[in-house]
Formats: structure tokens, sequence, C-alpha cells
């Protein structure tokens, strides 16, 4: 539930989700060459050293925490959310991401590890995803191509 927006956001495996109750169809576009994808960034993205370049190649929208960022990616096209990988322990953990995780899944979006495998929300290793770090993605951004741009940056 998005209380700031009275938004109530509910899905079922394999039948879809709904958006207030009425059914959800993402929106879809294409993103051309001088396109700016959208990040739906947490706020320690400020501290990144490369922020500036980082602001200068995508449209960063700092909207709310994990699950308030992944739900924008429902509704907005060309919208990513990534956490890339880190050594501290701690972030994301799996009972913040679960639910969005198949919500992106029932629109065709995608709820991945940043390198671009499966999600595995069963570890025995850890609750938590710092270590492998996130790429969630609207259904008309490409994974690999969009952690390409992050890294080229980095």
């Amino acid at each position: 539930y998005d209380s700031a927006n009275d938004e109530l956001y509910e899905a079922v495996v394999n039948g879809g989700v709904t958006l207030n109750g009425k059914p959800l169809k993402p929106a879809r576009a294409t993103l051309n060459s001088a396109g700016s994808a959208a990040w739906f960034a947490d706020r320690s993205l400020r501290n990144d050293p490369n922020f500036e370049k980082l602001q200068s190649e995508f449209d960063i929208r700092f909207v709310g925490g994990a699950v308030i960022n992944s739900l924008k990616l429902l509704t907005e096209p060309g919208s990513f959310y990534c956490k890339v990988p880190k050594k501290s322990l701690g972030g994301c953990a799996i009972w913040d991401l679960a639910a969005v995780a198949l919500m992106l899944e029932e629109c065709s979006a995608n709820a991945l590890f940043y390198d671009g495998s499966p999600l595995h929300l069963n570890r025995s290793s850890s609750v938590f995803f710092n270590d492998r770090g996130l790429a969630f993605t609207s259904a008309d951004v490409k994974v690999e191509a969009l952690v390409g741009r992050l890294e080229a940056l980095a």
C-alpha cells in the first residue's frame, strides 16, 4: 500500500496485478538512443562519487524506499531501481521485496540480481541482497544493457 498516494497494489501468482482493484497493464515505451531512463533511487545515491555523471546519464528520481521505488516501475515505462553489490551487510531484505518482485514478474518486468541472474528469495546464506545487488526494471528495459551503462560510468 502506497499511503502517500492512496494506492493499493495486489498480485497473485499467474493472476496479474491490480491497482486499487483494477487490472494493471504496465505502460510500455521504447527508449531511443537519446532517451534517458528514469532511475527511482534511494537518497543514498547522492553520496555516490559518480553521482554527477549518473545524473547526466539518467533521470534520477527520489520518491521513496525500495518498495515504493520498485512499484513505480509498474507504471513508468523506461524505468529502473537498482542496488550495486556491496560488502557491508544490510539494505533490502527478502521481506522488503518478495511481494514487489512478484508484481514485477506478473507485469513482464524484471526482478533480478544485479548480474542479471534470477532473483533467489530463499538463500540460506543471507536474508539481505547487499552481496548480490538488485536490478529491477520496467518491462521495456533490458537489464544487461542497463548494467552495462552503469558499469561504464563507474
